[in-house]
């Protein structure tokens, strides 16, 4: 169990700031220069429909434009999902 923390901390957990590895965190006329930080955006569409007086149904729609914003170049996603509510 311990070697496959170890095998997951140094695949997934370690490279997650890559950028910051690489670029470091200089110190030049004073002041500390992160490095530098990229972006994720997100777009979520959802409505919310009562098929009857007891059950409601809510679609949903993610669009992720650049996951993880931290200069890992991971492929854009669309999530689709759907929730149910059932009230007695």
């Amino acid at each position: 169990m311990l070697v496959e923390a170890g095998r997951f901390a140094t695949e997934a957990i370690a490279p997650l700031n890559r950028v910051g590895d690489k670029h470091g965190t200089p110190f030049k006329d004073g002041t500390v220069a992160p490095p530098p930080r990229d972006y994720q955006a997100n777009l979520e569409l959802t409505s919310i429909a009562q098929v009857v007086p007891c059950w409601t149904v809510q679609p949903v729609y993610t669009s992720i434009w650049h996951p993880s914003g931290t200069g890992i170049r991971y492929p854009d996603a669309q999530v689709a999902g759907v929730r149910s509510i059932w009230r007695f």
